[in-house]
């Protein structure tokens, strides 16, 4: 499950798929439907949706309202093997002015014949019935324990609902698509180490620049490669718990730097763009559903906050490489304080106290309003950006006060936090957050503190008061952070709050 929507209908619309059932066979399809109405109005009801299956209706449902909706249709296919087309139609009703329908997934179930290669299912039934002799079924919900189910005289198995099993003849199974030896790690080397990078090795030249910075700062530095955790604490896939294993293990640690993008789906992990990447946590929170929560890394047994998390979401070492370079400038002087804010008012009062906060702990700050103003602050020598105020994925503010195309035009890296929403989803399947773009830049972000879920204003305010008064006794804004999320404890904000960049970045060069 992704927080992500598929597509859009605007009534009226029709959106056609065509389908193949592979290896089905004659008998019953079922269809089931997931969409979300985004619209509401006073008649009722104010939806329709109409399901053809090769031009036949099969299915037509009327709702009324917002809200989630699960339409399930069964009905008999005689000719399976074809080609098939299904439709969604959503007409408009009479009276209803606007109707929008956003679909989130299409599943059929059908009957089909399987191969003697082999496949694995998820178990739905309590038993599975075999026609054939010498096949195998092997339970192998736990990957490095595989149990061979019984099979009886008649040909029947019990299955357990939510098990998986691989179900074939193993003289005819496929190879597997990868072999690799597995990767040793020796964690007691590594049982004094206050700074941890978990970087792929196609990353380790262009990050030893910053790791040896880290080491002249006083810092016990580590650096492990992802597919080495996952094989030493796991079963050799990408997975959290592998990575939450291996911080369990290192009493002494400080700071996780994660280095490498994140994907929303398991093959995110998969060939040469996967290999670079490094598995992200996922938690629920109250308004986007699946949320990346990098956050989770730090937390002690107990649940309590314990060690600064950070990302540097590259997808390659010469992005890699930009990174860390703005990361070395940026620790050189003080930052001017570039305090935005949307124009609602109370955006504007946190906004103003956050700036006095600011300039009690010695900042010079500024506050700029409109774009063109705020272009000129932010193309300086050494800034940190505050908004306050709406967020997406590609802008600041629905006037478009600050762009993801913005950070291509600063000669040199700015400090970025942003109080909103989404700015710094760093997962989405399709598009860049404007976080990523502006770090990926020359000069663009040198870190980026800001949300990848949904939270308000007054959820985040606390957060922010805190994480700003930390700055008066930490030096590093991962030391900040971590300060405020022990401070206003867990909730929607810190899981859905992330910091792409160092979480051991100075904050400024000079004593305040």
């Amino acid at each position: 499950e992704t927080p992500w929507l598929w597509a859009p209908l605007y009534a009226p619309a029709t959106l056609t798929l065509t389908v193949g059932l592979t290896d089905a066979v004659p008998g019953p399809i079922t269809v089931t439907l997931q969409l979300w109405s985004y619209t509401d109005f006073p008649v009722s009801p104010d939806h329709r949706l109409r399901l053809r299956w090769d031009d036949k209706v099969v299915g037509d449902w009327k709702w009324d309202g917002i809200g989630v909706q699960v339409f399930r249709s069964q009905f008999n296919e005689d000719n399976p093997q074809a080609r098939h087309s299904l439709a969604l139609e959503t007409p408009l009703l009479p009276g209803v002015e606007a109707s929008v329908v956003w679909l989130d997934y299409v599943e059929l179930a059908y009957r089909r014949t399987l191969g003697y290669f082999g496949g694995i299912w998820l178990a739905e039934g309590n038993a599975f019935q075999i026609g054939e002799s010498g096949i195998y079924i092997i339970d192998i919900t736990e990957p490095l324990r595989p149990e061979r189910c019984v099979i009886s005289a008649g040909g029947a198995i019990a299955t357990v609902p939510g098990h998986r099993y691989w179900v074939g003849k193993p003289q005819r199974a496929l190879p597997p698509v990868e072999v690799r030896p597995a990767r040793s790690l020796k964690v007691e080397e590594l049982s004094d180490v206050e700074y941890l990078a978990v970087a792929p090795v196609a990353f380790h030249r262009a990050l030893s620049p910053l790791l040896e910075l880290r080491r002249e700062q006083g810092l016990r530095v580590g650096v492990v490669e992802p597919a080495a955790v996952y094989d030493a604490f796991g079963d050799g896939r990408p997975d959290p718990a592998a990575v939450y294993n291996l911080i369990g293990n290192l009493p002494s640690l400080r700071y996780l730097l994660l280095v490498g993008d994140g994907a929303s789906e398991p093959w995110g992990y998969e060939g040469e763009a996967g290999r670079l990447r490094v598995v992200v946590p996922f938690t629920r929170t109250a308004v986007l559903g699946e949320t990346p929560a990098d956050v989770l890394f730090g937390l002690s047994p107990s649940g309590e906050p314990a060690v600064a998390v950070g990302r540097l979401p590259a997808a390659s070492p010469w992005e890699l490489t930009t990174m860390v370079n703005k990361i070395s400038r940026w620790e050189d002087s003080k930052p001017l304080i570039v305090m935005v804010s949307d124009n609602e008012e109370d955006f504007r009062s946190v906004t103003k106290n956050t700036r006095h906060l600011c300039e009690e702990l010695g900042f010079e700050v500024k506050q700029a309003q409109e774009r063109s103003k705020i272009l000129v602050l932010l193309k300086g020598d050494h800034t940190w950006l505050n908004y306050f105020g709406h967020a997406s994925l590609v802008q600041f503010g629905d006037e478009g006060l600050l762009v993801r195309e913005d950070g291509s035009e600063w000669a040199e890296p700015v400090l970025v936090t942003v109080w909103g929403c989404l700015a710094a989803n760093f997962v989405h399947p399709a598009q860049d957050s404007i976080a990523e773009a502006w770090l990926r830049s020359r000069g663009g972000a040198v870190a980026f503190l800001g949300p990848v879920g949904e939270t308000t204003l007054s959820e985040q305010r606390p957060f922010a008061m805190a994480f700003y008064r930390a700055l008066g006794s930490e030096k590093r804004i991962g030391d900040a952070w971590l300060q405020a999320l022990k401070t206003a404890k867990l909730s929607d904000v810190s899981l859905g709050y992330t910091l792409l960049g160092d979480p051991a970045l100075i904050v400024s060069g000079e004593d305040r």
